[in-house]
């Protein structure tokens, strides 16, 4: 039988507006900031709620204004289905808030002249996440745009509007490198010429930067108005002016008394003789100015982009420093649009001198759409399903059943799939974009790390729940040693800096850490997955308990599962050799590193670690991480 059916078309997405800040407040501590905010994002979700009979009393709270009618405590988690969907993750231990509205799209001035009809089948989520630091509160957002995957209408990029709100908010402000206020940087000497070219060759600083250079000065003539010189009798007259006390030398009258309007700022210098005075105000003569050329209104730019944009004035001396320091030629009455550590736009002066206003209005709308699928980090923060995924770890240092522990897997498990989906449909656009691929390369490939770490994760955590049912049919030791052990890894730290010092906390009566191998943490620059490193300790501290007879071999075989650790020998051509660069000292004792566990060959995917086993403190000695010792073949 044939049907007569709607076809379902395949999604694509990608991401539209995208901010992240920190708070810039001076006045108020990051409790109160983190309240104002959360307050201010409610209050816009009202305000769109305005024609509802009845606001949920989930998000009816006080004003931003009062803030401190606002208990931190009646923050909890929620779900709102409203005909669009709202969610919220609060963590109180981590200072995180994450917020989701996601809804289909309606629109945009509808009943004017510039109305856009709905585009069927388009969805935009609107991510908003906040991070309680000790002084200040880490702030992102980021609105993304899915449909269907043949849609060619435009998208609009939207600035939700409490972004701008809270950078002009005198008490909240955001920063980023610099104060993010809707005003221009002046760029007008050496030391903010250096400042502004440390973010111009920062690959990682995700906001665009426009630089507007001034202009060239040009010779300009003025015609100056008539002035007839008042006779001095009548000066006398009219204002008191004593005829001994009056020269032509050193004349100072109040010409508005007189009734005389001067439209331009004339300083009338000392002169020999009246004469003189007479001949410079002839009202027909021209006098030469120097005066720079019209440009655009940069100040007007910079707070129409605020939250898009860091526009930034280059004053004419700092012209050769941004040459000399980037490679940036630019000449006067350019702008430039820069990012990511390269100059993506150029307009060159002559080219739009004489239509300002029309390339005003183009410059704006490029740059806000600059944002739209570019990559962009978030520092610290996490949107609301990274947020759900650590509310589950939060939940895992509960006391819990095996059962619960098991559903908790399975909730993890959901929401990666989620984000697996959403990384498909990014794809997705990606391939149905073709016209815009050469723009994105790099964003490609970053997607696609992030979608094979994704799936990664989604894997460990199926393997994790099998091993968990296994480990119940099994022994309830196994059990207990996978929930120690989860426990362990989602507190795990993510700075390779903090993983010595979480060690010698976590494992002080196993391992012992050399300065050796500090220094060379503080110094190792390459690529390292922390948390591998870390499962790698964890493991070290599975072996030397197995060195002092705690734990069995087989015991020992569970340390190692996930990456296939095992304590192997260094080379013995290697010891003999290059014996000097496998000695560590700790307390004036030297040691030899002639055992190491490993994972990867080469540079990308690549650990070690090099310890030895010191019978008499019964510990693991480790003395150098995560790179590679020298070899007999090579010296790194």
């Amino acid at each position: 039988m044939n049907y007569q059916t709607t076809k379902i078309k395949p999604l694509k997405s990608y991401p539209t507006f995208q901010f992240h800040a920190y708070t810039d407040s001076e006045n108020l501590p990051a409790d109160d900031v983190f309240k104002i905010c959360i307050l201010e994002i409610f209050r816009w979700l009202r305000l769109r709620l305005n024609n509802f009979s009845e606001i949920p009393a989930i998000i009816d709270v006080p004003e931003p204004e009062n803030y401190r009618d606002f208990d931190e405590c009646s923050l909890c988690s929620f779900s709102l289905s409203l005909g669009f969907n709202v969610s919220a993750v609060y963590i109180e231990k981590l200072g995180i808030w994450s917020f989701n509205i996601t809804e289909s799209d309606m629109g945009a001035n509808i009943g004017t002249d510039t109305e856009r009809l709905p585009v069927q089948g388009r969805i935009f989520s609107t991510d908003v996440a906040l991070r309680k630091q000790k002084d200040f509160v880490e702030f992102g957002v980021r609105t993304t745009c899915s449909e269907p995957y043949d849609v060619t209408a435009d998208c609009e990029v939207f600035r939700p509007t409490f972004v701008k709100v809270l950078s002009q908010n005198e008490d909240i402000g955001f920063r980023k490198k610099y104060r993010l206020d809707g005003r221009a940087f002046e760029v007008s000497t050496k030391n903010d010429a250096e400042n502004l070219s440390g973010i111009l060759g920062d690959e990682h600083f995700d906001m665009p930067v426009v630089l507007i250079a001034e202009t060239e000065l040009i010779e300009s003539e003025t015609e100056l108005p008539e002035i007839q010189i008042p006779d001095t009798r009548k000066l006398q007259l009219d204002f008191g002016i004593g005829v001994d006390s009056f020269s032509s030398d050193n004349l100072s009258v109040d010409m508005s008394k007189a009734g005389i309007e001067l439209k331009n700022s004339i300083n009338v210098k000392k002169r020999s003789t009246s004469k003189q005075i007479n001949r410079k105000a002839t009202a027909g003569k021209a006098r030469t100015e120097l005066k720079r050329s019209e440009t655009i209104d940069y100040q007007n730019l910079a707070k129409s982009l605020t939250g898009f944009a860091l526009v930034c004035k280059i004053n004419e001396n700092c012209f050769k420093i941004l040459k000399n320091k980037n490679g940036i030629d630019i000449r006067h009455g350019d702008v430039l649009v820069c990012c990511h550590g390269r100059i993506t736009d150029e307009y060159k002066y002559p080219e739009f001198e004489n239509r300002l206003m029309d390339f005003y209005k183009e410059l704006k709308v490029n740059i806000k759409n600059s944002l739209k699928r570019n990559p962009y980090s978030f520092g610290n923060i996490a949107f609301i399903s990274d947020a759900r995924l650590l509310e589950i770890d939060e939940k895992r240092r509960a006391s819990l059943t095996l059962e619960e522990e098991c559903e908790l897997l399975n909730q993890e498990n959901d929401e990666l799939k989620r984000q697996i989906k959403e990384y498909e449909q990014r794809n997705a656009d990606i391939r149905f974009s073709s016209d815009e691929l050469r723009m994105v390369q790099k964003r490609v490939k970053a997607l696609e790390n992030e979608y094979s770490e994704a799936k990664e994760r989604e894997l460990a955590a199926v393997k994790r729940y099998e091993m968990l049912e296994y480990a119940y049919r099994s022994s309830s030791e196994i059990t207990a040693f996978y929930r120690q052990k989860a426990q362990f890894a989602a507190y795990f730290p993510t700075n390779k800096n903090e993983v010595c010092e979480w060690a010698e906390k976590e494992f002080s009566d196993t391992i012992l850490i050399a300065p050796r191998a500090k220094s060379e943490m503080r110094k190792y620059s390459g690529a390292l997955s922390v948390a591998m490193l870390c499962d790698g300790i964890y493991y070290l501290n599975g072996y030397a308990r197995y060195r002092c007879g705690e734990i069995s071999k087989e015991q020992l075989e569970l340390y190692a599962e996930g990456y296939g650790w095992t304590a192997g020998g260094c080379g013995k051509e290697a010891l003999k050799v290059r014996r000097d660069d496998y000695i560590a000292t700790v307390d004036g004792v030297q040691y030899l590193l002639d055992q190491h566990i490993k994972y990867g060959v080469n540079s990308q995917q690549l650990i070690r670690i090099y310890f030895c086993w010191d019978e008499l403190k019964r510990k693991v000695i480790i003395g150098y991480m995560p790179g590679h010792l020298a070899t007999v073949k090579q010296s790194t």
